[in-house]
């Protein structure tokens, strides 16, 4: 596609719903339906020992084993919506919180993905207690199916309230009340193993370095990227966060950018001003709409809501959510860790400073421009999802370069910026889906 040309398709939620239905009308793949095989970070000889102090001598025995050996026949009567609904609702929680925190999208994919990992984490762990055999056949089928949606529910919302109130201490008491809005009664056992699950994610979480500080030196010259507000640049020390599924930050790196003085640079800087001076009310639109900037969901939320949307359409389950989001989040916040390396690796300078007629529809951010982040996200959600979603892939692919392009659209990225993301992004998606099959 040409720097001016009109994209061949506005791929905004209204049109990949379109896409999707006429997808479905052919003869799609069928979505990859299963659940993580083992926990991510959870170690169920701990949640076992955990559990030995609470089920001697209480309710709580009665309660886990019933839902060990009926689990089956419950998931059977529970209508596919519901089985989804938990794992949805406290996703939808925390990007309400990361748009209340006006969370940056890297410190969001952090958010989403310590979320996503715990949930996978509790109902795999939830799956290997069901897996035990029963030691009491005694039950009528109505106290069963009660046991087990208690103890399984109780599970997830514990886990996911106690991992959110981690991150977002002041907002505990709005957690709890979530909590209380999602599973009625009482169920220790299922309360155990849910902050079992959450406090082995958070300790690794607090050592995950994402509060580490920079000590490093921007560098100066030509075409290298300076601080427009005379403020240090955005969280380049993001770059040392471990990540979940890479080595390290540097296991992606990617070529450099154009020189400077190249002719490619040149007809790249001359492409977003060629844009700046006619921009269309279309492209416009397109770069306001995948701006997510800081006070939104951001980048990382906004996939979110469309793995949601699919989800729902697909009608997946519990498990088989809590795995789409655990791998696509991950993927996310890997790729954020990557893109951040490479920018504070080549320190290139934005469109606008090296042209300040440039005019931009959109905020400048804080930091070096190759390679963009949206398009890292973005091309490692759109590949994620796609594999999960086959039939989806046109579309999802079709999404992810235009969020690339409406980043030149609004003047603060060059094209060769988005590009290279959605290189690094794909690069990325391709390492967790090894990941997971070597699991």
């Amino acid at each position: 596609m040409t720097g001016d040309a009109k994209p061949a398709c506005v791929c905004s939620f209204a049109f990949w719903a379109a896409l999707s239905a006429a997808c479905a009308c052919g003869d799609p793949q069928a979505p990859m339906r299963t659940g993580l095989l083992r926990p991510i970070v959870a170690d169920m000889a701990i949640i076992a020992k955990s559990l030995s102090g609470i089920v001697a001598g209480s309710h709580a025995q009665e309660e886990l084993d019933a839902a060990k050996y009926f689990a089956d026949t419950k998931v059977r009567k529970i209508p596919v919506s519901q089985r989804a609904s938990l794992v949805v609702r406290w996703n939808r929680v925390a990007r309400d919180l990361v748009k209340k925190h006006a969370a940056v999208p890297l410190i969001a994919s952090r958010v989403y993905a310590l979320l996503s990992v715990t949930q996978a984490d509790a109902l795999c762990v939830v799956e290997e207690l069901q897996g035990r055999p029963r030691m009491d056949r005694t039950q009528t089928a109505q106290s069963r199916d009660s046991a087990v949606g208690s103890f399984d529910q109780k599970v997830i919302s514990t886990a996911s309230r106690t991992v959110l109130a981690h991150l977002y201490p002041e907002d505990s008491e709005y957690l709890a009340s979530v909590q209380d809005e999602t599973v009625s009664g009482f169920d220790e056992s299922g309360e155990a193993v849910g902050r079992e699950v959450a406090r082995q994610v958070i300790q690794r979480a607090k050592s995950d370095g994402h509060d580490l500080s920079w000590s490093g030196v921007a560098p100066k010259g030509s075409g290298v990227w300076s601080s427009w507000l005379g403020q240090p640049p955005l969280l380049p020390a993001w770059q040392s966060v471990r990540p979940w599924v890479l080595r390290d930050a540097k296991q992606v790196l990617l070529p450099p950018p154009p020189r400077i003085d190249s002719l490619e640079f040149t007809a790249a800087l001359a492409e977003v001003r060629r844009i700046s001076d006619t921009r269309t009310t279309e492209q416009r639109r397109i770069a306001e709409y995948w701006a997510d900037a800081a006070g939104t969901y951001t980048p990382p939320g906004r996939w979110n809501e469309i793995a949601e949307a699919m989800i729902l359409e697909h009608h997946f389950n519990r498990r088989e959510s809590a795995r789409v989001f655990a791998l696509l989040n991950i993927a996310m916040m890997d790729a954020g860790i990557a893109a951040w390396y490479n920018k504070y690796h080549y320190w290139l300078a934005r469109p606008s400073q090296m042209d300040p007629a440039i005019t931009l529809p959109i905020g400048l951010p804080n930091f070096p421009a190759y390679p963009s982040g949206h398009a890292a996200f973005s091309g490692a959600a759109a590949a994620v999802l796609s594999e999960v979603f086959p039939q989806e892939a046109a579309a999802l692919q079709a999404m992810a370069e235009e969020a690339a392009a409406s980043r030149v659209y609004g003047g603060i990225h060059y094209r060769f910026d988005g590009e290279q993301g959605l290189v690094l992004g794909r690069r990325i998606a391709t390492v967790v889906s090894e990941w997971e099959a070597s699991r």
